[in-house]
């Protein structure tokens, strides 16, 4: 159930990509990040309601640690795609926020046989070709510091949600979407960027929200059934971002990428096993 769960979170993200793309090109990333936070906290704020979720302190907190780490780790990120390049700093942020949340719950005290762990690795391989490309020296060197500065803020996100997942009901992702729609508007004020879609494209905000809300969702039940499952399969979203890519926006796939989706799809099966 934790694999299942994970994926469909996976491939939630990989969803959003098809209104959060139509929204970057009509406005901006930080506006499309900012208007992907409020509407996905309207959604789970409704679904924590309707289920009645009790309040608790301890795990909204965890719940906001997440959303800072997933903001600042989207924030680096585009950093380092402005002054590097994406092929060089996609592959650092993949594997890093596969494999230190994995790590971090086996040393809370989850269990790991070896199949598991090659699994483990073999889908941190399979994002590494997925995401990478060729590089000048110089975007080399200066995407590996954003890149694991990113991938460390991911990481932090993903850490605070797995520690978030023991508590019953969803205030965590509320939480979780609180934090990063509170730091991303900061951000849209500070640089005079409008946080709202453009006219004509709220459609695809609340549709980019409502997917977004579903992955935080998703992944914290995923969490809850198994930690170690959860946060390899929904390290697996780039994946469905490059398929849909090629399937709506008919972006070019590599072979090396096609190698790479196997890869991920044989990683996280031996994960799950």
């Amino acid at each position: 159930m934790a694999a299942f769960l994970g994926v469909l979170s996976a491939l939630s993200i990989g969803i959003s990509d098809l209104f959060g793309r139509r929204l970057i090109a009509a406005s901006s990333a930080l506006t499309a990040g900012a208007t992907m936070q409020l509407f996905s906290l309207v959604f789970v704020l409704m679904v924590a309601a309707a289920t009645a979720s009790p309040i608790e302190v301890a795990p909204i907190g965890w719940g906001g640690v997440s959303g800072l780490g997933l903001g600042i780790g989207i924030g680096f990120y585009y950093t380092g795609l402005v002054n590097s390049s994406a092929t060089v700093v996609a592959p650092i942020v993949a594997s890093f926020s596969a494999l230190i949340p994995f790590c971090y719950t086996l040393l809370r005290g989850a269990t790991a046989g070896a199949l598991a762990i090659g699994g483990a690795i073999v889908v941190v391989v399979g994002l590494v070709l997925i995401t990478k490309g060729t590089a000048s020296a110089g975007e080399l060197r200066s995407g590996v510091g954003w890149g694991v500065l990113s991938g460390l803020g991911y990481s932090l996100g993903a850490i605070g949600f797995v520690e978030a997942a023991d508590a019953d009901g969803w205030w965590p992702a509320v939480g979780q979407r609180g934090a990063a729609m509170v730091l991303l508007f900061a951000v849209a004020a500070i640089r005079r960027v409008r946080p709202l879609p453009p006219s004509g494209h709220w459609r695809d905000g609340v549709l980019t929200g409502a997917t977004v809300a579903a992955t935080s969702l998703l992944y914290l039940a995923s969490l809850a059934a198994d930690p170690t499952v959860g946060v390899i399969t929904i390290s697996s979203f780039p994946a469905f971002s490059v398929l849909i890519g090629r399937v709506f926006f008919g972006d070019p796939v590599r072979s090396s990428q096609a190698v790479g989706i196997v890869a991920v799809i044989v990683g996280m099966a031996a994960v799950s096993v």
